[in-house]
């Protein structure tokens, strides 16, 4: 491999090492429960591990009021949330030997200020910062807080197969500049928000890596001509 061929891809994997250091530090600064939707994503797997089935689909109620919202944040069994299953599998296999994950619903508790209609919308109330009520026990005891930050680690590990599969999208369609394919790269592995998606537990990551093998390997055969 020449020079010229071999800087750019050694800019790619620095770039990639970036996004694992900024992906691992949004993992442990941000509490738990706290990415988006992840207690809902957390009682899917954990009601699979548990019953080793999928969960039915529940139509949640109305919410008309500020108490009606601090429940509807709480946890539920069945879960209130329902997506396609097979991230919930995998995750529910990777969590089955660490932590039967049974203190779950006592974590999950709303954060007191829903009750009181302070969301977390910047400027309505100095006091809200959270979801949810947070305790030393999450990070001190419990194994369903660790089996959390494992699962924070899939997804983290399925984005960066994501960066690749992209990178591998971008050298099939510019070949000849691998500068264009570096700047293409930079684009998805330094956006803060892929790299928040992809540090919390969420059936997201998932998604994102179907989609780029999907686009690589479109372009892969349209090339072949087949």
């Amino acid at each position: 491999m020449s020079r010229s061929r071999l800087l750019p891809t050694g800019i790619a994997f620095l770039l990639i090492a970036a996004f694992v250091a900024a992906g691992a530090l949004y993992a442990r600064a941000t509490l738990p429960f706290e990415s988006p939707d992840e207690t809902w994503h957390m009682a899917i797997v954990r009601y699979i591990r548990r019953y080793r089935a999928l969960p039915p689909m529940v139509v949640s109620a109305r919410i008309e009021t500020a108490s009606d919202l601090a429940r509807f944040y709480g946890y539920h069994e069945p879960p209130l949330y329902y997506a396609p299953p097979l991230y919930y599998s995998l995750a529910a296999l990777l969590a089955a030997p660490l932590s039967p994950m049974e203190d779950l619903p006592e974590l999950i508790v709303p954060s007191p200020c829903w009750e009181r209609g302070w969301g977390l919308v910047p400027g309505t109330s100095p006091e809200n910062k959270n979801f949810f009520a947070h305790r030393f026990g999450e990070e001190a005891s419990s194994s369903t807080v660790r089996v959390l930050y494992v699962l924070r680690g899939l997804s983290l590990l399925l984005g960066v197969a994501t960066l690749l599969a992209l990178w591998r999208a971008a050298r099939l369609l510019w070949p000849e500049r691998p500068w264009l394919c570096v700047g293409a790269l930079a684009i998805a592995a330094l956006t803060p928000q892929f790299i928040a998606t992809s540090s919390g537990v969420t059936n997201d990551s998932l998604t994102n890596l179907l989609f780029a093998l999907s686009f690589a390997a479109g372009i892969a055969a349209r090339r072949s001509g087949s």
